[in-house]
């Protein structure tokens, strides 16, 4: 019997981010489980779903109880594949096949890294210990689906996968056109009491310290002081919103920034002028794939990710990592010059349809196919064919 397990740290974000994956599988006869903590949703396509916290233990005894219940799990339901997406799941999942099984004898073992990025020189204590993970798990990955060219370099100098490493695009952004394609830019600006005088810059993105609203909040004033009508709009929650919006009282640019919390950003993209990304590292920039898809103009720092999307010069402009003088010096210039802004609403960012689901799906399905080894038992083989012109701008 043909049976995959999906292991996250919910079922609900698994609904909500694997659901096309689950139908693949269960279009092509496999027996689908999903691993992670139980919520109480009705899952399509999904034959079990298995309660299961993967942050409940914490420490080394309670880590190793934890693998060992995982490996018992694998033993007996003896899965064809292994498919993880998150940090720690993915870590206990790959793991919990090292020791349960003698070589060739496993289920494949997949792992989708799509919303975190790989550290090479970690810092912090949950990156160092995030590096160390992927290093140890990279034994037990027979395919591995990274999302920047900077993530490729990482896992293929560090080993994190075994067997195939491949660059694509995530797991797919949502695209957003379709739901602004019918607003009324002007009427909706009359809505955040924005006249057609003001310049409107926007960052939608997770208040964490790598994303880098300080460097922002921090920097404009020099920028307000020349262009009055300058605005900024951050949409997101997190763990330093409460300390930005002090810093900018402290600041003394809290008038001209406006803190958002929308689950639903799609309309602050319709009614913005630019998008800005100070972020210091990014897995895949949404933000930055969404304002593109729009054609609007970016200015974002040269972290990874951020340089995967942003031709300098052509559909944006890139400034240094904490580089004040660039950062002010280009956005200076971005506000004096309407031909320039022009210039950049016109660029092709047709490549940008790889990041969104269908397209990313389909590739990362073939390589599905490709790794498993009754390949010859999928019926869908006209896309597999299809995915050897696909386009790899890296």
């Amino acid at each position: 019997m043909k049976k995959v397990l999906f292991a996250g740290s919910t079922i609900t974000d698994m609904n909500e981010k694997l659901l096309n994956h689950l139908e693949f599988f269960h279009r092509n006869g496999y027996t689908v489980h999903l691993l992670g903590k139980d919520t109480g949703i009705n899952v399509p396509y999904v034959d079990q779903i298995i309660d299961f916290d993967f942050f409940e233990k914490t420490g080394f005894n309670k880590e190793r109880k934890l693998i060992k219940q995982l490996q018992d799990l694998l033993i007996d339901e003896k899965y064809t594949a292994v498919i993880s997406y998150e940090d720690i799941p993915g870590y206990f999942i790959r793991m919990s096949g090292r020791s349960a099984f003698r070589k060739f004898q496993r289920p494949k073992m997949f792992h989708l890294v799509s919303e975190y990025p790989f550290y090479e020189n970690p810092e912090g204590q949950a990156e160092r210990k995030s590096f160390d993970r992927q290093k140890r798990a990279g034994k037990t990955t027979d395919l591995l689906i990274v999302c920047n060219d900077t993530d490729v370099s990482i896992a293929e100098k560090y080993h994190f996968s075994q067997d195939k490493l491949v660059k694509l695009y995530g797991l797919g952004v949502p695209s957003i056109r379709e739901k602004i394609s019918s607003i009324d830019k002007v009427a909706l600006r009359k809505q955040y009491q924005l006249t057609p005088e003001h310049f409107v810059a926007f960052y939608d993105n997770l208040f964490e310290e790598d994303k880098n609203h300080r460097f922002l909040i921090e920097n404009i004033l020099p920028i307000i002081n020349h262009f009055p009508h300058f605005k900024m709009i951050f949409n997101g929650s997190g763990s330093t919103l409460n300390e930005m919006k002090s810093l900018a009282e402290k600041e003394n640019v809290s008038k001209n920034i406006l803190f958002l919390e929308k689950e639903d950003p799609s309309e602050l993209y319709a009614l913005s002028d630019l998008y800005i990304s100070p972020s210091l590292i990014e897995g895949i920039p949404f933000g930055i794939v969404h304002a593109l898809e729009m054609n609007l103009p970016v200015l974002a720092s040269e972290a990874k990710g951020n340089v995967d999307l942003i031709r300098d010069g052509s559909n944006g402009i890139l400034f240094g990592l904490n580089d004040y003088g660039d950062f002010t010096a280009n956005l200076y210039v971005l506000l004096q010059k309407n031909n320039l802004l022009e210039k950049l609403k016109k660029a092709d960012n047709s490549s940008i349809s790889n990041y969104f689901p269908k397209s990313a799906e389909k590739h990362i399905f073939n390589y599905y196919r490709k790794v498993i080894n009754d390949i010859d038992s999928f019926v869908e083989t006209k896309a597999f064919e299809e995915s050897k012109n696909f386009y790899d701008e890296g």
